[in-house]
């Protein structure tokens, strides 16, 4: 809704006029965080900010408003008057800019700290400044600069927003034959790009062109030229100052916006991405996995921005390559059309090279999806990994799978090596074949010629043997990252889509009809069959049916494997049936079989975004029987559970799961086993106070093993271990047909082993992760964002900390301890003295260059082919050996890749320590050695000029370490963990998410943090550009200084010393500007290292094997008799112990069973045998304490059926045996025991 035309007149009855009444400021500037919004309304009263409209916006009256559903409308422009709290939820005050109509009066509450509608990243407290700068002088002040301190995200850049955009040009390109994503990319971004793109065009090609013709106005001065007097040199000497500073403004600015444009794209895919995954069915999630997805949201995403960064250069390049020539033709006629033979070679070789670094993306892309399918199923099932000693044979699959990555990593190391060396030969060779072109047909070789050809040259080196080749090869890795979002999840999402909207459209229609009070609540399964898989040979369910009212209560019972939890996810839609159809009227809560819990408090776990009813919530506490658990959590209900749950016992985990559902109110109840996992007391509990009374008129179906409750059904649906219904009705009418029951206890009872560790804790009692203890504040909001609470609350109640991160500058360790990693010592040692060897044959060739022009400037032109033929010898043999040198030095750089042995840190650090920081590291080389040889070139014409050169480093220095101490932590700060826990989370808890409806309150908290890092990341290139205006700025004042110098103080210089200095100082500009981003660059990069040594230096466990004076006998232990001597047992991070001085002795052969409530220690006692927390006291077994030995030596000899199943990848004889140390009769034998010989058998392959 646009705010309407200001009219230029008065009310009537006002005496003041329009002129009068217009107020200006005195100066203006822009505000961006919270706490400086408020400290400037504090200090200079109300702020103007821009508000997107949305469509739930235009109803609103009262209230806090926060953004929920509908499109955005428009803009608004509105005033910030002030803040407040209502019912626990910050906002706003705000003052509508045109009429008292709109909203409460005229006013309106927002949501304050959330950046609603974009009103915290638009804010104008009266011009805007660079509102950069402030930030970097903070930071000096501070020792470390918090989220807090940075600003807020863009509305444009907020990722609903951009995936709303994306989405409209995607579902047009989904109408043509074959869509692509790139087109549709292109076309939502492209075009607000279009103007900083002519922009960069005509600095590229106008401004900086006009450079070196104006220098050579400048060397014909010194040259003696008639033609050019004193008044023309200088006003020469201005252009080329005016040419500078122009270049230096908007060079930083459109490469910034740039960036944004790479940054835009990625976000939207990946959002994208996460809400496609959302709509992932039961049999597609089998097809992938969270690392896949991961990798492709971390590393493949990430070619967005580097693509965006250069593509400009694919159209600039060739057109300043041609005004280069034309340009060359003028000085040096035909001469200076041999070097387009090699540019066009060149760019030939460009393009092979582009489709040989497309093939090693894509293999590369391939290999690091293996490695983090391992990596997320090592981490998942760590504990069963320990228990088992498999810790070696894992380890080597994962290093394996790395091994053949950095493999792969060193081939592209190479292709970039060849690349870095056409780059670095590429402007001398074009300028050694045009002089010696030149000198062979006759003609005089002038300074103007050699320092125009060779500004120009260098210019084209930059952009079209560097930025070329780099806009080629990630516009090809682009592509094929691309190809594999596209393939592999998008095209994939929309048919499921399509499967799910189908599937439910039933559902949807009677569900609007039950809601109108005609039509009760009711499920409907009519003789459906269902299968997971196409290549499964028989169906999961065969023929169900039954028809449930409310107060039904239907319990389904059956053998493992029966398909008793697939009847829960047909109803769930989320198991497609072959045949049948189920109707459901009403809405449905869903208990799953494996409890799922997110990284928030207890209350938030439950509540699962609903609003808060304290009568109800306590009541559903009561009957879950979590009022004890409650009394005795740190922090009660507002514990935080930890991620994944790893905080709670696997009996609180079941309620708790339990407790959402009941929380919801549904008419429908789903509950998948919910009694498993607690003991046999609460279960009563659970199934009497819970299942029968709470939930008596709601429609109810439980899956359950726990036969001796089902007498209570209304109805009983048992089905064999084919999924066929053996019978449906009451526990009376089952048994007057003759079904015997006490034949599915004796199934039940097959499966007790893996039941029963349902019954007994995980691992913890009443210790809790360290999160539960630590009260830092969290850079982002709950999941449960809609319930709010006070700022007294917060202060008291655990949120969920910060991921740790170090301060200050980065060790000397850590670069110490890289180096070691990768090249050593001695390999980094000799790459430096061969790029310093390198730069000073570089730079000795450019001061060969001058005395040649000086001496043809004073020599008689009878000699001068004599000697032009004398200098051509020396001259190649100037320029071959720095060039063999730099090839040799760039390849040495690449090799300088860490192979890294820890195993992961996140896929983005590991990312930038295998493909950026390399190169960064040899940029950074180059970049130094080429800015210190400029500097002496200009100090041997001049030897003065050390002195402005001298105050300039010293300045750089001081600016740099401003600006490199807010530079490591806003780095620090951009870590994505926050955006790809919440992807894990959600994928593991996706049926769950689906069943409550919460996809929209899941999407919200993906914006968030999509959104925070956006912001951190825009911060970080925004801070980055604006050092380099500064630097690009210092060099420029210091080339004014040597224009001003030779002009005032011509003196005896000669053509070639005036153009070498003046050429050289012009160089520095570009140069030094980079070489100071890149040292800072490379810095924050190490930040990567650091945080994997981070890792590396966790504690470690005891050893794994122990001396051969500790160690076991080979026999042992021959009798299995096991005694507790004063056992105790505290977990990390509490003081208080779970186990007391316990003291028992359990002989040999005796089969124990361990009772106590969830909670009281039982899967603790596991935990101190297996050494995996170690505990106080001894342990003995077969007459050795169990401590004084190894690891692997007490952990082989046990075993141990966990409670939690876990599978890894790969083939079921490779889950058994990892080793491979049994035989295959050995390994089937096994199989039948656990009855799964048949089923493994049936298995294709």
């Amino acid at each position: 809704v646009p705010t309407p035309k200001c009219q230029e007149k008065c009310v009537a009855g006002y005496n003041g006029t329009y002129e009068s009444d217009k107020h200006f400021g005195s100066k203006a500037y822009s505000v961006r965080s919270v706490q400086e919004i408020q400290q400037d309304i504090q200090k200079h009263g109300p702020v103007v900010a821009g508000f997107s409209v949305y469509t739930d916006f235009l109803t609103y009256k009262s209230g806090v408003y926060h953004h929920v559903t509908g499109k955005m409308e428009g803009g608004h422009a509105v005033k910030i008057l002030g803040w407040g709290v209502e019912s626990g939820v910050d906002y706003w005050l705000v003052a509508n800019s045109w009429n008292a109509d709109w909203g409460d009066k005229g006013y309106f509450k927002i949501r304050r700290g959330h950046n609603e509608g974009g009103i915290e990243g638009r804010i104008s407290a009266g011009l805007p400044k660079l509102w950069i700068y402030p930030l970097f002088l903070k930071g000096m002040r501070k020792d470390r600069l918090e989220f807090a301190d940075m600003y807020r995200c863009s509305q444009y850049d907020a990722s609903k927003y951009l995936v709303q955009c994306l989405e409209k040009n995607w579902e047009v390109e989904l109408k043509k034959k074959s869509p692509k994503l790139y087109v549709a990319l292109f076309k939502t971004f492209t075009r607000h790009h279009i103007l900083p793109f002519i922009l960069l065009l005509l600095i590229e090609c106008v401004v900086r062109m006009a450079q070196p013709i104006l220098l050579g106005y400048v060397i014909d001065y010194f040259a003696g030229q008639d033609l050019i007097t004193y008044d023309h040199a200088c006003m020469a000497s201005g252009g080329v100052c005016l040419c500078t500073i122009l270049y230096i403004m908007f060079f930083h600015t459109t490469l910034t916006r740039f960036m944004q444009l790479g940054m835009r794209a990625r976000n939207a895919c990946c959002t994208l991405m996460y809400k496609k995954s959302l709509k992932l069915n039961r049999l597609s999630m089998g097809k992938t996995t969270v690392g896949q997805m991961i990798n492709l949201m971390s590393n493949d995403a990430n070619r967005f921005d580097e693509f965006a960064l250069f593509a400009s250069y694919f159209i600039i390049s060739p057109i300043q390559t041609a005004i280069t020539i034309y340009i060359m033709y003028t000085y040096m006629g035909w001469a200076s059309l041999v070097p387009v033979v090699l540019i066009i070679v060149l760019i030939v070789f460009q393009l092979f090279m582009g489709k040989m670094f497309s093939k090693v993306r894509l293999m590369i892309a391939k290999l690091t999806d293996n490695r983090l399918r391992h990596m997320v199923e090592i981490i998942s099932g760590m504990r069963v990994i320990k228990m088992y000693s498999w810790e070696q044979p894992f380890a080597d699959l994962v290093a394996e799978a790395r091994k053949q990555e950095v493999s792969c990593i060193q081939k592209s190391c190479f292709l970039k090596a060849i690349n870095m060396s056409l780059y670095s030969m590429a402007s001398k060779l074009i300028l050694f074949t045009s002089f010696i072109t030149l000198v062979l047909t006759g003609d005089v070789l002038t300074a103007k010629a050699v320092f125009v050809s060779m500004m120009l040259f260098n210019y084209v080196r930059v952009n079209m043997t560097w930025f070329f080749p780099l806009a080629i090869t990630f516009g090809a890795e682009l592509l094929v990252s691309c190809n594999r979002i596209q393939v592999k999840f998008i095209m994939k999402f929309l048919q499921l889509e399509e499967i799910q909207i189908k599937s439910t459209q039933n559902s949807n229609n009677l569900f609007k009809s039950g809601t109108n009070d005609k039509q009760l609540p009711e499920v409907s399964i009519n003789n459906i069959t269902a299968k997971w898989s196409d290549e499964s040979p028989y169906p999961t369910l065969q023929n169900i049916s039954a028809h449930l009212r409310p107060g039904d209560l239907l319990a389904v019972i059956g053998p493992v494997g029966a398909g008793k939890s697939s009847l829960l996810m047909t109803i769930l839609n989320e198991l497609p049936l072959l045949s049948g159809s189920i109707e459901t009227v009403g809405s449905i809560s869903y208990a799953s079989q494996e409890p799922w819990n997110f990284n928030n408090s207890v209350q938030n776990n439950i509540l699962f975004g609903a609003e808060y009813n304290e009568s109800r919530y306590k009541r559903v506490v009561e009957v879950c029987a979590l009022e004890r658990d409650f009394e005795i959590f740190p922090f009660g209900d507002k514990t935080l559970v930890g991620e994944r749950g790893v905080s709670l016992s696997g009996g609180q985990k079941a309620r708790i799961t339990l407790a959402r559902a009941l929380y919801r109110n549904s008419d429908i109840v789903l509950m998948d086993d919910p009694l498993s996992a607690v003991d046999t007391s609460v279960a009563e509990h659970i199934f009497d106070k819970c299942i029968v009374d709470y939930l008596c008129d709601k429609i109810r179906i439980l899956v359950t093993h726990q036969i001796q409750f089902i007498r209570k059904a209304t109805q009983i649906l048992v089905l064999n271990d084919e999924g066929k219904c053996l019978g449906l009705g009451s526990y009376d009418e089952l048994q007057s047909r003759g079904l015997d029951f006490m034949s599915i206890l004796s199934d039940r009872e097959r499966e007790a082993a893996d039941k029963r560790a349902k019954a007994e804790d995980r691992d913890l009692k009443r210790t809790f992760s360290q999160s539960s203890f630590d009260i830092k504040t969290s850079r982002t909001t709950s999941l449960a964002e809609s319930l709010m609470i006070n700022d007294e609350e917060i202060e008291n109640n655990p949120q969920i900390a910060d991921e740790g991160r170090e301060t200050g500058s980065i060790s000397g360790k850590v670069y110490w301890t890289f180096i070691k990693a990768g090249a050593g010592p001695l390999l980094f040692s000799t790459t430096l003295l061969f790029t310093i060897v390198a730069q000073a044959i570089y730079h000795w060739s450019d001061y060969f260059l001058t005395e040649w022009t000086d001496k043809n400037q004073n020599t008689d032109n009878i000699n001068i082919s004599d000697q032009n033929r004398d200098r051509c010898c020396e001259y190649s043999t100037v320029y071959y050996g720095p060039r063999y040198l730099c090839l040799t030095s760039t390849q040495l750089v690449c090799y300088l890749n860490i192979l890294s042995r820890i195993l992961n840190r996140f896929t983005k650090d590991l990312g930038i320590i295998d493909e950026q920081l390399p190169s960064t590291s040899f940029d950074l080389n180059l970049s130094m050695t080429q800015g210190v040889g400029g500097i002496i070139m200009i100090t041997i014409v001049n030897p003065y000029l050390i002195i402005p050169a001298f105050i300039l480093i010293v300045v750089l220095i001081a600016a740099r370490s401003i600006y490199i101490k807010s530079a490591r932590d806003i780095k620090r700060a951009d870590a994505r963990s926050p955006v790809f826990s919440h992807v894990s989370t959600t994928f593991n808890g996706l049926a769950s998410v689906r069943a409550f409806k919460a996809q929209k309150l899941f999407e919200r908290q993906f914006y968030v943090y999509q959104d925070d890092h956006s912001a951190t990341f825009m911060l970080a290139t925004t801070a980055s550009r604006a050092f380099g205006l500064i630097t690009d700025g210092l060099c420029f004042m210091y080339t004014v200084i040597i224009f001003a110098v030779f002009m005032v103080f011509p003196g005896q210089l000669g053509a070639g010393e005036a153009g070498l200095a003046l050429s050289s100082a012009l160089m520095l500009t570009g140069m030094t500007q980079w070489g100071a981003r890149q040292s800072a660059e490379m810095e924050s990069q190490m930040t990567s290292v650091e945080r994997i040594i981070e890792y590396s230096r966790l504690p470690q466990e005891a050893a794994l094997t122990a001396q051969d004076s500790h160690k076991p006998p080979p026999n042992w232990p021959q009798k299995g008799e096991i005694e507790l001597k004063d056992m105790s047992l505290c977990y990390e991070g509490s003081d208080k112990p779970v186990l007391k001085n316990l003291n028992c002795v359990i002989k040999s052969k005796e089969k124990v069973g361990i009772c106590g409530r969830t909670g009281a220690g039982k899967s603790s006692i596991i935990s101190a045998l297996f050494r995996m927390v170690e505990p106080k006291g001894e342990i003995v077994m077969d007459g050795i304490n169990t401590g004084s030995i190894g690891l692997h030596d007490l952990r082989r000899v046990l075993s141990i059926i966990p409670q939690d199943p876990v599978v890894f990848t790969g083939s079921v004889r490779r889950n058994l045996d990892p080793f491979g140390e049994y035989s295959d009769q050995r390994i089937w034998s096994a199989l039948e025991e656990v009855q799964l010989k048949g089923a493994v058998g049936d298995l294709p392959g």
